[in-house]
């Protein structure tokens, strides 16, 4: 087994004591070695010029024994395929794998700085410092997990630290792809390896980081690097060598016997991370950290706060107990650990009753699975997150399986439940009592009781409403429609009265995230201008008056503090304003009291009644990534930019695509990308947005959805950004998306929104008078309507079976429809060959495709399953597209595994604002 050494993508130089196959100087195809910089069991490395692109690169020459063995090669350019598609920060790039001078050699990023190694020399690491350093690694390995890849030799002299600090796994160069089987522990795999590496019984690894199973040559899988994250960790922590020994035989058995002394971890280390230590170094996989997300959520944790958390301590005072009794502790274990937090909770709340002293304000992250994260934010007004008035009780729209849920978590317990019967729900809010939470779905806004767990639908809306809260035990007021006002409904039922109506020409498109105030005489509520989300303003309601009018020009989703105060979020913080409830007025400047919360995509924080604050940590937008995906599931990166991307669509000649960019400033725009060149073309500047692009048959021309006047309209524009825009125009009430275009180019499908109807799929002609036709109008939702490529079809998707099912009708009948989704479907789109009729659609997490013969009849196959895998989903339209080989364009976002929740922060609310503001 090799030592330390790495296979030199760190750039160290190292002394080795063989000589080196190539001398400074000359060349290796197009490059010129300048320097050498080590060697490894694959081969030997080299620093050296690409002259290409005038940059610097390191050069790995494959040893001639792994060179000469074909189906290792091929294997080899296989995975690097892989490896060449994590596309990320924090991990070392593989540029290529070259041929020249009968040498096959890889051309790596080169990376300056030290390794961890290196850098471990002079002793353990400051915690501070290590903390961020690990955080990276962390990052760098959950990128790769997620895309099948694990390291399988991960090791300080594979983790560098530029120069300014940022963090660069080295050496994936014979990591494996999960999906491709599990990983055999026989000596011709070996990542790292001495140069006879074809003797019999070589060991995997380098010995000291060897998770157990690896060195009991066993399968593997990301948990092995997990355990080599842990055992980095604590050596960087401690500065001593966790399993060492003499030789290889001695650091392996090491690792099967060895405890860790935990009473080398210096007292400066965050309880967070001494269990994160003991979770990642657990002998037994299947109790071992899972996903080495979560310990980059921990970091995170322990970075903002170092102080120990209830629940920290709780883990790490009961292990001990834990190991020594296992078949006590093991099922009884979660309700003590549970209990004594809720015992904890209590004494917190308790305290201001037993002391005269000021209630200790708490801070704690609530950590969801990666298997179970925060849904993806699906338009601007909506919201994922609230606390009960009481405090008690906190709900969020999650995502399980690619469908979106509302899960439950009790402050007082650890576990995390998902709320049966609210699949696909959006924007949450408590009843008064805590007992019951109002959401939106599909149409409707609906209610659940926590404790009969009954769900029922309390009364019809648009699709795309959005925010509301419980006025009363009887009443809730809420928005039907993103761009009307606000409307009052009874709890039991009933039809909705509006209450507020958006002043147009005062610019007013919409009233948003009602708050009813103390007493009952008047709410708190957002105004959304003519312009983008950037310009919301905060305004008050008088019941009595039925008037409104403007509290404060930029802010949206205000809350009442009993302190005295409004919150609110504006361009990611949150704000706070004394504000006098007898006067409704405020009285005091605003004051920034919290950092890096979401507030523009909504109201993506909570406050309780009685002081407790949640909120979504992150970037005011999302950084969503285009991706390539084959019909295996095997992601490829783009080389566009991390940005907010929307319904991609690849033009007819595949060379082009257009895209929806969400910016800073809360507007859309129609973006045009060319993939050969990677660059991008601003097609339209809207101040209001533009959504939904698609484009005519001939490719000359974009179709989209602008917000103009005082609905969204349909217009088009050429590609070349000719200055005129015509074509289909067409105003209407409610909004309308197209999606799709006959290929003769004479109709275009689009989506249409309608107060009674809801979502329906219309036609419009590009010729003539250029009245709508309806296609599919009834009762329930019916969007996303593609044509197919003869142009005699049109798939659609329908929830009217209480679910999204994809359906297929014959363009220009009214006859027979047939159901081609059998357990769920949204999302159709067609491949882009009408000799052979394909159908794509997604359920879920799921890529479905199902094949259509027409002739003599009509006659659907079996939905078939293509890959699994977490991608950006569409609501009114396919998010993706597919080429003419089969090639899926998708998007790709990091999904959020954290919520953060402040106990008593009222007491720092009213120690930020100057208490002479306060009333």
């Amino acid at each position: 087994v090799a030592g330390e050494a790495s296979d030199g993508e760190s750039g160290a130089r190292t002394e080795w004591p063989r000589a080196m196959t190539l001398e400074t100087g000359t060349h290796l195809g197009p490059y010129e070695i300048v320097a050498v910089l080590g060697a490894g069991g694959m081969g030997e490395v080299y620093r050296a010029r690409d002259p290409r692109l005038d940059r610097e690169v390191a050069i790995k020459v494959l040893t001639d024994t792994f060179a000469r063995d074909p189906e290792r090669v091929a294997r080899f350019q296989r995975e690097a395929k892989v490896l060449a598609s994590l596309n990320h920060p924090n991990i070392a790039a593989i540029h290529g794998f070259e041929e020249s001078d009968g040498k096959r050699f890889l051309v790596l990023e080169l990376v300056e700085g030290d390794t961890l190694a290196e850098r471990m020399r002079g002793g353990a690491m400051p915690v501070d410092e290590l903390l961020a350093v690990c955080k990276q690694m962390a990052e760098a390995l959950e990128a790769a997990h997620e895309r099948g890849v694990i390291h399988r030799d991960l090791k300080p002299a594979n983790v560098k630290v530029t120069p300014d600090g940022v963090v660069k796994v080295l050496d994936f160069g014979l990591a494996k792809a999960l999906t491709e089987g599990p990983i055999e522990s026989a000596p011709a795999d070996s990542p790292t390896i001495t140069a006879d590496y074809t003797r019999p019984g070589v060991v995997l690894g380098t010995a000291p980081y060897m998770s157990p199973e690896q060195a009991r040559g066993r399968p593997l899988d990301k948990r092995s690097d997990i355990w080599s994250f842990g055992v980095i960790l604590y050596e960087c922590l401690t500065g001593k060598r966790l399993f060492h020994g003499e030789t290889a035989t001695d650091s392996m058995g090491a690792i099967m016997h060895k405890e860790p002394d935990w009473s080398l971890l210096p007292p400066e280390t965050p309880p967070t991370v001494q269990l994160l230590l003991r979770r990642c170094l657990t002998r037994n996989r299947k109790q071992r950290l899972q996903d080495i997300g979560d310990a980059r959520v921990e970091l995170e944790a322990a970075i903002a706060d170092p102080t120990s958390s209830f629940l920290t301590l709780v883990g790490t005072a009961l292990g001990p107990m834990r190991r020594a009794h296992p078949a006590i502790w093991g099922d009884a274990l979660p309700w003590v650990a549970s209990t004594l937090l809720a015992l904890g909770l209590l004494l917190a709340l308790w305290a201001p009753w037993r002391s005269p002293g000021s209630p200790r304000v708490t801070r704690f992250s609530v950590n969801l699975s990666s298997a179970e994260p925060l849904a993806s934010s699906v338009l601007p007004w909506h919201s994922r997150v609230a606390i009960s008035p009481e405090g008690r009780r906190l709900v969020y729209v999650g995502s399980r399986g690619g469908r979106r849920q509302l899960f439950l978590r009790e402050l007082g317990a650890f576990e995390t439940t998902p709320i049966a019967g609210t699949e696909d729900a959006l924007n949450p809010f408590f009843s008064p009592d805590g007992d019951w939470v109002a959401f939106f779905d599909g149409g409707k806004l609906k209610k659940v009781s926590l404790t009969t767990k009954a769900c029922v639908a309390v009364c019809d809306t648009l699709p795309v409403a959005g925010g509301g809260c419980w006025e009363s035990a009887d009443f809730i007021l809420f928005t039907p429609n993103p761009n009307t006002g606000i409307a009052r409904v009874s709890a039991d039922g009933g039809s909705p009265q509006f209450v507020t109506t958006s002043d147009v020409e005062k610019g007013e498109d919409g009233h948003h995230f009602p708050k009813m105030l103390p007493g009952g005489k008047a709410m708190i509520f957002t105004i959304r201008e003519r312009g983008g989300w950037d310009k919301t303003a905060v305004a008050v309601h008088s019941f009595e008056t039925g008037e409104h009018r403007v509290l404060l020009k930029q802010g949206n989703s205000a809350h009442y503090a009993s302190t005295g105060h409004l919150v609110y979020g504006w361009a990611g913080m949150l704000l706070a304003v004394p504000f006098d409830l007898e006067q409704l007025t405020v009285t005091g400047p605003p004051v920034q009291i919290v950092e890096g919360v979401i507030t523009r995509t909504g109201s993506e924080f909570s406050v309780s009644d009685e002081g407790s604050l949640v909120y979504l940590p992150g970037q005011e937008m999302a950084d969503r990534k285009l991706v390539w995906v084959d019909q295996k599931g095997l992601v490829e990166p783009l080389a566009a930019n991390l940005r907010s991307y929307y319904y991609p669509r690849l033009s007819p000649n595949g060379r082009l695509l257009a895209t929806i960019l969400h910016s800073d400033a809360g507007n859309s725009d129609v973006y045009v990308y060319e993939l050969d060149r990677s660059a991008w073309t601003r097609l339209t500047v809207n101040p209001d947005g533009d959504w939904n692009p698609v484009w005519t048959p001939d490719g000359e021309r974009i179709t989209y959805c602008s917000v103009r006047s005082t609905a969204p309209n349909l217009y088009w524009k050429p590609v070349d950004g000719g200055p005129a825009e015509g074509g289909p125009v067409l105003t209407r009430k409610y909004a309308q998306f197209p999606t799709s275009w006959s290929p003769d180019g004479k109709f275009l499908a689009f989506t249409d929104e309608h107060q009674e109807t809801k979502f329906d799929v219309m036609l419009l002609p590009a010729e003539g008078e250029r009245e709508p036709q309806p296609f599919a109008c009834t009762e329930h939702n019916e969007t996303a309507a593609m044509f197919s490529p003869d142009g005699r079809l049109i798939a659609y998707q329908s929830d009217e079976s209480g679910r999204y099912e994809i359906y297929i009708r014959h363009f220009g009948s009214q006859g027979r429809r047939w159901t081609i989704s059998t357990e769920g479907g949204t999302e159709p789109v067609w491949a882009r060959d009408e000799q052979k009729m394909k159908l794509y659609y997604r359920n879920g997490d799921k890529m479905m495709v199902v094949d259509i013969k027409t002739e003599p009849d009509f006659a659907p196959s079996q939905p078939k399953l293509l890959f699994e895998e977490r991608f950006n989903a569409g609501r009114l339209a396919a998010d993706y597209d597919v080429t003419a080989d089969g090639r899926f364009l998708m998007i790709q976002e990091t999904p959020s595994t954290q919520i953060h929740v402040v106990l008593n922060w009222f007491e720092e609310l009213k120690v930020n604002v100057p208490a002479e503001t306060t009333r």
